[in-house]
């Protein structure tokens, strides 16, 4: 298990016992328990590299995606040294990341390949902790971050001739930090205007080769298909770094008992 997903499920393990026994006592005590409902627009870049061995040839480029993320958080407000923090766990489930990507063959005769790629399944699960500092009765501000993982499904291929392709299941750590605005509307709920920044992690996946002994034309010099003389599937490897921009709005509930409007 990689550090950062050790500690985030030590911190999350801690987050979750006083966060059970808040919720447990949320009618007596509302002000220590929430839970959160979260809409993101995130605005993702990534940066890819790799080989793509059936051509011998580097792989590199930059891409940009958007998409609206959807989650939910669970924590406990705390005090400590006289200073108000949250403590919550937040899990989301993030739209896909579609992105391209250029094989530079290094030959000024041959064209270059350009490889689609997309994450999806894509999901994050963060321990976060916030400092809360209050500018108003009813407006406080945040800031913070948290550390965690990211999961999903990363599929690769070349766009042109359809290899080298690939495709792989795997998570990784990932880490937040962020600034918010938080306003106590007069129903108790609370609504969260909040900036991100994410890093999601480095994704990989090996690329396979075609099946046959025949890939396709390396540039506009080659009037047919080629013989590959290894006859290997092995066709290299992609990976891609994936960080994000995001702004989060927020519903925050300070019980159980509130969100589902049986108030004393």
């Amino acid at each position: 298990m990689k550090v950062g997903s050790a500690c985030a499920f030590v911190i999350i393990g801690f987050v979750a016992l006083g966060t059970g026994r808040a919720l447990a006592q949320a009618d007596q005590d509302q002000s220590k328990c929430y839970l959160s409902f979260n809409v993101t627009e995130r605005f993702s870049g990534g940066r890819s590299a790799g080989r793509d061995e059936l051509l011998g040839s580097s792989i590199s480029g930059m891409s940009t995606d958007d998409g609206i993320d959807l989650g939910a958080s669970i924590g406990r407000q705390f005090t400590f040294s006289q200073r108000l923090f949250r403590a919550e766990i937040e899990a989301t489930s993030r739209s896909d990341y579609d992105f391209l990507t250029r094989d530079f063959r290094g030959d000024p005769f041959s064209e270059e390949s350009t490889f689609g790629g997309v994450l999806d399944d894509h999901w994050s699960i963060f321990a976060n902790l916030w400092h809360d500092i209050t500018v108003g009765p009813r407006t406080s501000f945040y800031l913070g971050g948290g550390i965690g993982i990211s999961g999903g499904r990363l599929t690769v291929e070349e766009l042109i001739f359809g290899d080298p392709s690939g495709s792989k299941w795997q998570s990784e750590d990932a880490w937040q930090f962020g600034a918010g605005v938080v306003y106590q509307s007069r129903s108790g709920a609370q609504i969260d205007f909040g900036y991100r920044y994410l890093d999601f992690g480095v994704f990989r996946t090996k690329l396979k080769g075609p099946d046959g002994p025949f890939f396709g034309p390396p540039g506009p010099m080659t009037l047919g298909p080629l013989p590959n003389p290894f006859n290997t599937p092995d066709g290299g490897e992609l990976e891609h770094e994936m960080t994000g921009h995001a702004i989060q709005v927020s519903i925050r509930y300070a019980a159980l008992s509130q969100l589902i409007g049986l108030r004393r």
